[in-house]
């Protein structure tokens, strides 16, 4: 079921930061690439997230309010997130790569930290955990 939503969370996304939709001054090159690696890594977050749930794991995230967040909960988060720089980008547009970074490098390793708990098959919990 979420794969059929990424689609939508795609161009939802997009629309949002695509040319033409900023009020503040127009997006740079630079500025739309990082703002498409955002939108990516949003993507391969909820994948990797889909996975995990699969596998018995939980999301540690309470954005979502449940361990077992629905598709829909998901989704509607992850573009929230996205919502959130789109805003932080038209009100600071000076900040807007800035922002685009973060979310960019944020989102993908999420993503990695998914994938990598469906690959030990172990302590299958979602959120960052960091080892010493």
């Amino acid at each position: 079921m979420r794969k059929q939503l990424v689609p939508l969370v795609l161009a939802g996304s997009l629309a949002l930061v695509g040319a033409g939709c900023s009020n503040s001054r127009p997006y740079t090159d630079s500025e739309k690439g990082w703002a498409a690696g955002t939108v990516g890594c949003k993507i391969a977050d909820i994948v990797t997230t889909d996975m995990v749930l699969k596998q018995g794991g939980h999301e540690q995230n309470k954005i979502y309010g449940s361990e077992r967040p629905s598709d829909a909960q998901l989704v509607l988060g992850k573009s929230l997130e996205v919502a959130a720089l789109y805003a932080g980008g038209e009100q600071y547009p000076e900040k807007r790569e800035l922002l685009y970074q973060i979310g960019t490098f944020v989102s993908c390793g999420v993503a990695i930290h998914n994938y990598s708990q469906t690959k030990e098959g172990k302590n299958l919990k979602m959120g960052l955990s960091f080892k010493f």
